[in-house]
C-alpha cells in the first residue's frame, strides 16, 4: 500500500482567508450597485417632473382659481408623481429689487403660483414658483 508523504489540497486557514476576501469584494459591488440605481432613479426625476410642472402648469393657467390649494396624482404613465398647487395673491416682499417701479395697485392683479412635483419618496421634491397676470372681473 502506497502512502503519500505530503498530503495536497487548501488548508482551513486559507479557505477561510479566500472567502472573507470574496465576501469584502461582494460587499463594496453591492453598495456600488444599490449607488447607482439610487442615481438613475434621481436622474430620471430631475428629466420628468419640469416636463410635468410645464404641463400642470398650463392647465392651470386656463383656469387659475380652480387650482388653488389642489394636490393630485399624475396619470397612470406617470404613476407615484404627485403634484400640489397653492395661489396667493403677490405681495411685494415677493421682490428684492428696492429699485422696482412696482407698487401696491400694480401688484393686485397678479397671483403667485407655487407648484409642487413630488416622485415615490419625500426625497424627490421639484418646486417651481411662477406669477401670472388675472384680471379683475
Amino acid at each position: 500500500m502506497f502512502l503519500p508523504s505530503k498530503l495536497k489540497g487548501f488548508t482551513l486557514l486559507e479557505v477561510l482567508i479566500a472567502m472573507a476576501i470574496i465576501g469584502i469584494v461582494f460587499v463594496s459591488v453591492f453598495r456600488m450597485h444599490a449607488g447607482n440605481i439610487r442615481l438613475v432613479q434621481r436622474e430620471k426625476f430631475d428629466s420628468i417632473a419640469p416636463l410635468l410642472a410645464a404641463k400642470q402648469l398650463a392647465l392651470i393657467e386656463t383656469d387659475i382659481m380652480k387650482y388653488d390649494n389642489m394636490s393630485d396624482e399624475f396619470d397612470k404613465e406617470y404613476k407615484g408623481y404627485k403634484w400640489r398647487c397653492e395661489i396667493s395673491d403677490m405681495s411685494l416682499s415677493d421682490f428684492d429689487d428696492s429699485d422696482s417701479a412696482l407698487d401696491k395697485n400694480s401688484i393686485e392683479d397678479f397671483k403667485k403660483i407655487t407648484l409642487t412635483i413630488s416622485g415615490f419618496d419625500k426625497e424627490h421634491i421639484y418646486k417651481i414658483i411662477t406669477w401670472r397676470y388675472v384680471e379683475s372681473q
